[in-house]
């Protein structure tokens, strides 16, 4: 699948719509985030607010992946790993008891 640049955006512009938003392409590239649309407007003159901006998302997106996410995969398969050990636990219990 192509997926066309609008020509309206720069480098960091275009990063942060790739991160937060989706383009609606019924319309030209009529962009759907509509709040981060008008805060980036008034940001024109500083592309330095753009990239903090940017890295701010992006070290949120890690930390609470690493911080929420993972520990909760984590235990799922240690409580799935424990079932599975004390299944076989019991079931050769029952083999060695007949």
């Amino acid at each position: 699948m192509r997926i066309r640049r609008p020509a309206r955006l720069n480098g960091i512009e275009l990063a942060l719509v790739t991160v937060l938003g989706v383009v609606d392409r019924t319309d030209k590239f009529h962009f759907t985030m509509s709040a981060y649309k008008t805060w980036a407007a008034k940001q024109r003159g500083n592309p330095l607010l753009l990239a903090i901006a940017a890295f701010g998302i992006i070290g949120g997106c890690y930390l609470g992946y690493n911080q929420i996410v993972r520990p909760f995969l984590k235990r799922r398969k240690l409580a799935e790993a424990e079932a599975y050990g004390n299944y076989i636990y019991e079931h050769e219990m029952k083999r060695k008891s007949q």
